[in-house]
């Protein structure tokens, strides 16, 4: 959640459909701040979906119109694509509450490292290969995704059998 917590307007590219994952906001005595991933496989670029671009291009049209709304008042000095309605960095919390609740339609009883886990479990039963799973997820190599997640891999075996039944000409 750090991650989106640090995505910049400078870090998404909504023509291309694509955001650049380059830092987690963290709060340092209390002060919220800038820092790298823990890990250079945290350093990542992603693809957005269509939907996502046409929710994030309202969302920057709304957060525009609100900075213009507020002038001096605005406080979105690190350009952060969610922030509060004053433009200040948001907790975790409120990032669940303010965005992806209402735009990904998850009840009230799913935190984040909960969706998270969803979102990778479903990606692994609808067969995206593993190091896109780990990819997407920023783990440093695969082996560590597959020890999180390895439960939600399909019937392996029987997927095997499939392809080379179709490979060697099977019915």
């Amino acid at each position: 959640v750090g991650e989106l917590m640090a995505l910049g307007w400078d870090q998404v590219d909504l023509d291309a459909a694509r955001l650049r994952i380059t830092r987690s906001l963290q709060y340092l005595d209390g002060e919220p701040t800038l820092v790298e991933p823990k890990t250079r496989a945290g350093v990542r670029e992603l693809a957005v979906p269509p939907n996502a671009v046409t929710a994030l291009r309202a969302h920057r049209v709304a957060q525009n119109e609100t900075a213009l709304g507020l002038g001096k008042a605005w406080r979105n000095r690190m350009n952060l694509v969610f922030t509060s309605q004053t433009g200040a960095p948001l907790n975790r919390h409120a990032v669940l509450r303010q965005y992806l609740r209402p735009l990904l339609k998850v009840p009230e009883t799913m935190n984040f490292h909960l969706l998270r886990h969803t979102g990778a479990s479903l990606m692994l039963a609808r067969h995206v290969p593993v190091p896109v799973v780990q990819e997407m997820l920023g783990h440093a190599n695969p082996a560590i995704t597959m020890s999180i997640y390895s439960h939600a891999l399909p019937n392996s075996q029987g997927l095997v059998a499939e392809t080379m039944n179709e490979v060697f000409g099977g019915d």
